[in-house]
């Protein structure tokens, strides 16, 4: 895999008819680090270069899925650390959903999922926090699909979130819909 120079990022811009401002509002990096990347006077980081490029990607094939923002589930239920069990379970099978995710102070802690409660959910009046996985799998809305493809062979959902903020959520069964289409 060759890692592309700065001259041709900037050449590549060029061809799809991008501005350093387009681009930047396309790939969440600020003008001033396009114009340093494609100058060569940085050496970006691998996260800033995937960004930059995966960008680039988006604006030549925009039909084309490229990162989890594409396929992620942004309308999405959450519960809070100190909710009930019982409350859980009533979310998820009212909506049809098999992972929730848990917050505290609006901060992501953890998520409970279907096999969470079926192992553990014996006190439904018990709060969430006891039963929920904790530190669950947090990515960027940036990151390839073919990456979080590998990252759910080990996990059933990935977070995607900002700054602490929860965007949203990607299962195994978004990037299978993908594979269909």
């Amino acid at each position: 895999m060759e890692v592309p120079t700065g001259a041709s990022l900037r050449r590549k811009r060029k061809e799809l008819g991008l501005t350093q401002k387009n681009l930047s509002e396309i790939s969440g990096l600020t003008q001033s680090v396009i114009a340093k990347i494609e100058t060569e006077s940085v050496d970006p980081r691998a996260s800033t270069l995937t960004k930059f490029v995966e960008a680039l990607n988006r604006a030549e094939n925009p039909n084309i899925p490229q990162t989890v923002s594409d396929l992620m589930v942004d309308n999405i239920s959450t519960i809070d650390v100190n909710e009930t069990i019982s409350n859980a379970i009533q979310i998820m099978v009212e909506i049809g959903i098999s992972q929730l995710p848990v917050l505290q102070n609006g901060r992501i802690v953890g998520i409970v999922s279907e096999s969470n409660l079926l192992k553990r959910a014996n006190d439904t009046s018990s709060s969430v926090g006891n039963i929920m996985r904790p530190n669950p799998a947090i990515i960027t809305q940036y990151l390839p699909i073919s990456e979080a493809r590998k990252r759910l062979e080990d996990n059933d959902c990935l977070l995607i979130a900002e700054k602490g903020q929860l965007l949203g959520l990607i299962t195994r069964i978004d990037i299978l819909r993908n594979m269909t289409n």
